[in-house]
């Protein structure tokens, strides 16, 4: 988590990525140059974020520049659903945003937890909303009570 006030973005080419994107983006190619994992399996970077709207602008604008990303919220239809959770099997995508409750649900937590390459990065993005708004986003939605040992 990076203190406010200060920079966490950086622009490239009219484009500004985020202090999280930027590692998501180049874990394929460090892990080629490592030769210490597959850079086909190079896992994903999950985005915790309170706001919806921000997830889908965010997504867009990732996926015109040719990054893997998606969302899941509760716009999404059920076949929007399993295409998402096929390219996080097939791993193909590099981040996924979902909502701080999305974390409680078991079978979404079932599915990341087999993610080929693991999960390489989480990030609460807007992670001032998640203090000031206490509900329904709360302490117990960030970190799920059914964890594994």
């Amino acid at each position: 988590m990076l203190p406010g006030g200060l920079p966490s973005t950086l622009t490239l080419t009219n484009y500004v990525l985020t202090a999280f994107e930027i590692p998501a983006i180049a874990f394929p190619e460090l892990d080629a140059a490592s030769g210490m994992r597959d850079p086909d399996c190079a896992g994903v970077t999950i985005v915790v974020s309170p706001l919806i709207a921000l997830m889908k602008d965010q997504v867009d604008v990732l996926q015109k520049r040719g990054i893997s990303a998606d969302s899941i919220d509760s716009s999404k239809k059920y076949e929007d659903l399993q295409t998402i959770y096929a390219q996080l099997r097939d791993s193909k995508l590099r981040i996924l945003y979902c909502a701080p409750e999305r974390l409680n649900n078991e079978g979404f937590v079932a599915t990341i937890r087999d993610i080929p390459g693991g999960i390489r990065l989480v990030a609460v993005d807007e992670a001032h909303c998640v203090s000031e708004v206490r509900s329904p986003i709360s302490h117990s939605s960030l970190f799920p009570s059914r964890q594994q040992a």
